[in-house]
Parts: structure tokens; C-alpha cells; sequence
């Protein structure tokens, strides 16, 4: 991208402050007041209107009207007491308020009484502008339009009923009476019919408990249920994956057994032949054993007789020692023929065991198809079981499911019965009650068909000029904004915020030259902001003098108006170099941008969802806007230039952040190995 001529980039930072503060005051006020909160001070006394024969109505001109503004959308109307009223009207709670006088009803319904007496009901509404500019405008607005349908409502009926058509109402009495009589014969019957749907109730109230009770007990069963299913579910799947394993490893094992039952066939044949070969063996060599023992007895003979024989010591000496290797030689043997004995029922045995391994072999090799084909039965059983197992997990988890659901249904049903039964037995009890009143009402009508009152000229006019208006408002406001200063403090934040970014636009965040040299963090900052603020400053000079005339204030005011938007603009200068340094301009817009949609989109911060509010409430351009507009209303504190000041800080911060980075980023580079 081409960057300007550094004289153009200068010419349009000074200029589009001051064309968007220009632009902004020109567009004026759009603020709207959906979601304003006022409140109804609701102070009138209820009167009653009292007849010829003693009878009286109530009247209640307050909640009527109360309850006329309540239905309109344009403010969230709240019924309050004065106290409450004034004091959030005061900390910007409510942006408008209105005070319905204890004497509304009464001054309402004079024009029924001595004709001296006949006054207006006056209202008094209270808004402010430091909540909402142009919630006084409207409130008086919605206040008018409830006015004027409660005042039609006591119009068309004091001035049609009473002053023009008087024979109109006696026939109309005559016949409300009858009506009013076959309406109480009617309400004695809801009476009766009332109690009788207060006992329906009740039972359908014992019974959903005993319902919610039950489903409670079915959705704790059902889910455990479902937890067993579901362990049963990988338990079946570990027992198929075994069993389909275990039918592999089988396949083969009828062949096998088959060969197993050879093989210990031909081992016992060979046994049989080893312990016959053997047996020969024992039976040629026992004659042995028996010239041995005959040998070594005969040796023994000799050497008893070489003494006697008178033979020489030296030669008896040798016998000696011959009789003694003999008997030794003996031994041996003797012990061999013991062995060979071992041996050769040592192979009986094993002929014998050989034989048993040969039956059991055979009848392995008989029953191996049998156990193979169990086997695969066995997997296709676990295959078809754990299908079935999911598929009862499944069932028993929506099972549970429906269990809790049907078992908070029948709870919110007990619940709704139990309402229900109460307002059916109030509604018995205030239908007996209607009922008396309209026998009552039906008595009162019939005997006050004939007792109509006459007026003189004079009367009639006066009650004609009440009667078409008996309730007017009176409206104050407090910390009044000129229309022409509503957009002031938007623009000086718009025109702020394009200061600091065109700057930031044009110049790089942090000095190349003063990184490289290794400078202090401080002069690495310093020198690229100082002269980044006194161009915003003088940009915006032109801007706050122009925006400074528009709101009218006095001189103390205006000075600590320029001085907020100057400090603002120092702030957002700062802020700007920091997030330009630590993430890029792109990322800088972006963030300036959200700011920008979240400060000044926002029309009443009360009415926003949590989420705009929370990014209003951190936006760097809300203590800017909100100290602007406090400062035009007269309700300024050190909130606003201290979060400015917080904001600032923040900015340097980063800018320092940054600065550290990259010159650690420049070190590394510079002792990299070649």
C-alpha cells in the first residue's frame, strides 16, 4: 500500500477530527429510551362516591392510570414509592418519573359533587438528562396519550351519561337492575360451582401427588437401570469379544485332538513295548545277580579259611582286601537288581498311565466337534445378546429420561393443582361475595332510577369543562441538555478516537533508530508518543472549540469540558501507540472498532443485554463519553478522568511490553550463530 505524502497524512489527521466532531452535531440526537426505566408514584386515595340512599363506590383514578402506562412499551414502568423515585432519579435508575397527587381521585370525581367544589387532578412528571436526553420528551409523550384515554373514559361517561343524556341512563339503570339481578342469581351458581371445583381440585391434587411420588420412585429406578444396562452392555462385549476369540482359537481343535489321540496311541504301544524289553532284561540278568551274591559267598569261605590253611599274613591280607572289593562289588549289584525291579514297575506304570492318556485322548478326539460347535453357539448367543443389551440400554436411559421428566410434570402438577385449588376456593368465596354485591347493586339501581340531579347553565358549563378534562400534568426537568448538546460528547469521542488512529496510521508505534541503539524503554516510548500527542491535541483543538460552543455552558464549564476531552485524547493516543506496538494496526482497528460499536451504538446501558454491557462497561471510550455528558449536566466526579488516566497507563504499559520484545527479538537475531 502506498503511504501518503507525510504533508497529506498531516492535512487529514488535523482535518477529519474536526469534519467528524462538524458531521456528528449536525446529524443531532437519534437516541432512543427502549428499555428506560421510569417509575409510577402512585400517591392518589381511593374515594368512594356515595348516593342518596347511602351506598358508595370506590374510585381509583391512580391505578387506572397506573395501570395504562404499565401497558405501553416505550419505558419499563415500575410502581414505586417517592423516596425511591427521586433517589433513583437522582443516581440514574430511572429516567423519568411520575407522581400521581393523593387528591387525583378526588379532584377526578368532583364534577359529582357541589358544583363550587369541581377542580382539575393535576400529575407532575419528573425526567432527567443525564440518564436520557430525550426521555422527558417522551414520557410527557405517553403520559398524554394515557391521559387522554383516562380522561375520554371520564368524559364520555360524566358527559354523556350525566349532562346530555339523562333519560338515556334511566332506562339504561332500569335496565342494568335486571341485569344486575339475573347476574347475581348467575354468580350464586358460579358460587356453588366454584366450591364444587375447589373439592375436584384437592382430589386432583392428592392424586398428582401420589403420581409425582411414583414417577420420582420409577425415574431413580430407571436409572440405575439404565447404569446396569449400560454396564451389562460392556460386560456382553467383552464376553463376545472373548467368545469370538475363544471359536477362532477352537477352529482347529477337532484335527488336534484327533492327532493328540495318534500320538498317545503310538506312546502307549511304545510303552508297552518298553516295559516288555525292559521286563526281558530283569529276567536275563537275575540269574546274574544270584552267581554274584554266589561269587562274593564263596570269596567270603576262602578268606575265613586262609588262616587255617597256614597261609602266609601278606596273602590272607590280599584275600582280605578281595573280600572286601567283592562284598563292595556285591553291593552294587544287589542295589542294580533293586533298580531294575524300580525300573521295571516304573515302566508298568507308565504303560499303564499311557494306556489312560490313550482313552482320554480318544474321547477328547470324540467330543472336540461338540465343543466346537458349543463354542460357536456360544458366540453367535453373546453377538446377538449384546444387540439385544444395547439396545436395552438405550431404552431404559430415554426411559429414565421420560421417568424425570413425567416425575417434575406431576410435581409442577401438585403445584399448579395446589394454585388452583386455593384461587377455587377464593373464587367461591368472592363469587358469594359478588353475588351479595350484585343483589345489592340490583336494590341500589332500582331505587336510583328516579333520583337523577339537574344542573343550572352556569354548572353544566363549568362541569363540562372539568369533565372533559379532570386530569392534567405538570413536567420538570432536572439537569437539562440543550437539543443542539445531545451529540456533543459523541462527536469528541468520534472525532478522538479518528485522531489517534490516523496518527498511529501514519507513524510506526516504536523508533527503529532508538531499538537498535539499545535507549532506555522510556525514550523508546516518549519519542514517538510525545509528538503522536501533540498532533491529536492540535487536530482536535479546532474540533472542541466548535463542539465547546455548541453545548452553552458557562465559562468553568466549557474549560472543564476541553480539558476531559483533551485528557481523553491524550489517553486514546496512548492506548493507540500500545495496542498498535503489541498487535499490529490491523489488530489496533479491530479493537478500536468493537470499541467504538460498543460505546456509542449502546443508547441506554440499563437496557442492553449482560454481554453489550459488559463490553460498554470496558470500553476505553465509555469514561470518555459518560464524563462528557456528566460535565454538560452538571453531575461530574473524578470517576471518569481517573479511568482515562488508568487508560493511558495501560497503552504506555504496552508500549513498553512491546518495546522489551522487540528489542529482545532484535538481541536474539544479532548473537545468532552464523
Amino acid at each position: 500500500m502506498n503511504v501518503p505524502h507525510p504533508r497529506a497524512a498531516l492535512i487529514i489527521a488535523l482535518a477529519v477530527p474536526l469534519v467528524v466532531a462538524l458531521a456528528a452535531v449536525g446529524a443531532g440526537a437519534t437516541g432512543g429510551t427502549d428499555g428506560v426505566r421510569a417509575a409510577v408514584v402512585n400517591e392518589d386515595e381511593i374515594v368512594s362516591v356515595t348516593a342518596d340512599d347511602g351506598t358508595e363506590q370506590p374510585v381509583a383514578v391512580g391505578r387506572l392510570l397506573a395501570a395504562e402506562l404499565t401497558d405501553d412499551d416505550a419505558f419499563d414502568w415500575t410502581i414505586t414509592n417517592r423516596a425511591d423515585a427521586e433517589s433513583g432519579l437522582d443516581d440514574g435508575t430511572y429516567g423519568a418519573v411520575l407522581i400521581i397527587g393523593s387528591d387525583t381521585s378526588a379532584a377526578a370525581v368532583s364534577p359529582a359533587g357541589a358544583p363550587a367544589d369541581v377542580r382539575h387532578a393535576h400529575l407532575r412528571i419528573q425526567t432527567s438528562d443525564a440518564v436520557s436526553p430525550v426521555a422527558g420528551e417522551l414520557a410527557q409523550t405517553v403520559t398524554d396519550a394515557a391521559l387522554a384515554a383516562l380522561n375520554a373514559q371520564v368524559t364520555e361517561t360524566f358527559v354523556d351519561n350525566v349532562l346530555v343524556s339523562l333519560g338515556t341512563i334511566r332506562g339504561s339503570l332500569a335496565e342494568a337492575a335486571r341485569g344486575a339481578t339475573t347476574l347475581a342469581d348467575g354468580q350464586r351458581d358460579l358460587a356453588e360451582g366454584a366450591g364444587q371445583l375447589a373439592t375436584g381440585i384437592g382430589q386432583l391434587e392428592n392424586g398428582a401427588g401420589e403420581l409425582a411420588d411414583g414417577t420420582t420412585r420409577l425415574a431413580d429406578g430407571s436409572s440405575q437401570a439404565a447404569t446396569g444396562s449400560a454396564q451389562l452392555a460392556q460386560g456382553l462385549a467383552r464376553l463376545d469379544g472373548g467368545a469370538q476369540e475363544l471359536r477362532d482359537r477352537t477352529a482347529e481343535l477337532p484335527a488336534q485332538t484327533a492327532q493328540l489321540d495318534a500320538g498317545a496311541q503310538e506312546l502307549r504301544a511304545g510303552a508297552e513295548r518298553l516295559d516288555a524289553g525292559v521286563q526281558e532284561i530283569a529276567d536275563s540278568v537275575a540269574p546274574l545277580f544270584e552267581i554274584a551274591q554266589h561269587l562274593t559267598d564263596l570269596i567270603i569261605g576262602w578268606s575265613s579259611e586262609c588262616a587255617g590253611a597256614g597261609l602266609p599274613a601278606d596273602v590272607c591280607a590280599t584275600v582280605d582286601s578281595i573280600v572286601a572289593e567283592a562284598e563292595q562289588v556285591n553291593a552294587d549289584i544287589q542295589a542294580a537288581r533293586g533298580r531294575v525291579g524300580e525300573l521295571t514297575a516304573g515302566t508298568g506304570q507308565l504303560a499303564a498311565g499311557l494306556q489312560q492318556l490313550s482313552d482320554a485322548t480318544a474321547r477328547l478326539a470324540a467330543e472336540a466337534p461338540q465343543l466346537t460347535a458349543g463354542i460357536g453357539q456360544l458366540a453367535d448367543g453373546t453377538a446377538a445378546a449384546r444387540g439385544g443389551v444395547d439396545e436395552l440400554a438405550d431404552g431404559t436411559a430415554q426411559l429414565a429420561g421420560g421417568a424425570r421428566a413425567a416425575a417434575d410434570g406431576a410435581v409442577q402438577l401438585r403445584e399448579g393443582a395446589g394454585q388452583a385449588r386455593a384461587g377455587s376456593g377464593e373464587l367461591a368465596d368472592g363469587s358469594e361475595q359478588l353475588a351479595a354485591g350484585g343483589r345489592e347493586l340490583a336494590d341500589g339501581l332500582d331505587e336510583g332510577v328516579e333520583q337523577l340531579p339537574a344542573y343550572s347553565d352556569d354548572e353544566r358549563e363549568q362541569l363540562s369543562r372539568v369533565a372533559a378534562r379532570p386530569v392534567t400534568a405538570e413536567s420538570a426537568t432536572s439537569h437539562r441538555i440543550s437539543p443542539a448538546a445531545l451529540p456533543v460528547p459523541s462527536a469528541i469521542v468520534v472525532a478522538a478516537l479518528a485522531a489517534a488512529a490516523l496518527v498511529w496510521s501514519f507513524r510506526a508505534p516504536l523508533g527503529r533508530e532508538t531499538l537498535l541503539a539499545g535507549s532506555p524503554l522510556r525514550q523508546i516510548v516518549g519519542s514517538r508518543l510525545l509528538p503522536a500527542a501533540v498532533l491529536t491535541v492540535t487536530a482536535m483543538s479546532a474540533a472542541l472549540v466548535a463542539l465547546a460552543l455548541a453545548n452553552g455552558l458557562g465559562a468553568a464549564s466549557t474549560a472543564r469540558f476541553i480539558a476531559l476531552a483533551i485528557l481523553g485524547t491524550l489517553a486514546l493516543t496512548a492506548l493507540g501507540q500500545g495496542l498498535t506496538a503489541a498487535v499490529g494496526r490491523l489488530g489496533a482497528a479491530a479493537i478500536a472498532l468493537l470499541a467504538a460499536v460498543a460505546t456509542l451504538a449502546v443508547r441506554v446501558p440499563e437496557a442492553a443485554s449482560e454481554g453489550v454491557r459488559l463490553l460498554y462497561t470496558i470500553s476505553p471510550l465509555t469514561p470518555l463519553l459518560e464524563g462528557l455528558r456528566a460535565e454538560q449536566t452538571g453531575t461530574a466526579s473524578l470517576e471518569a478522568p481517573l479511568a482515562l488516566v488508568a487508560w493511558g497507563l495501560v497503552g504506555l504499559g504496552l508500549s513498553a511490553w512491546a518495546a522489551q520484545r522487540r528489542r529482545s527479538d532484535v538481541a536474539s537475531w544479532l548473537l545468532r550463530p552464523a
